[in-house]
């Protein structure tokens, strides 16, 4: 995603609840590419690393570093370009399909 100035903190950075979201969002949908499959985040441990500023692109990564039955271990970053601004790791949950 492009960051706006609606993404922005006080230092006029992509603030931290703005690319928690996006986690949230890219992380998880690695987990599977069926629609119909429902998922709810269990834990999502983000560190983050670069700063990224207002008309920057931001683009996720994530793969499934396991799973346990209905829980599935995922990892990823987000960057711009080459640069790693976050790495997220957490677990989700599959539901019944929708």
């Amino acid at each position: 995603f492009r960051v706006e100035n609606s993404h922005t903190d006080a230092q006029n950075t992509l603030s931290n609840s703005a690319l928690l979201a996006f986690a949230d969002h890219y992380v998880g949908s690695a987990a599977t590419t069926d629609e119909t499959i429902s998922l709810v985040t269990i834990q999502l441990e983000t560190s983050f690393i670069t700063p990224a500023f207002v008309g920057e692109i931001v683009e996720g990564q994530a793969k499934i570093s396991g799973k346990d039955g209905k829980l599935v271990y995922l990892a990823g970053s987000a960057c711009v370009g080459d640069r790693v601004v976050s790495r997220s790791a957490g677990i989700w949950k599959i539901l019944s399909p929708r």
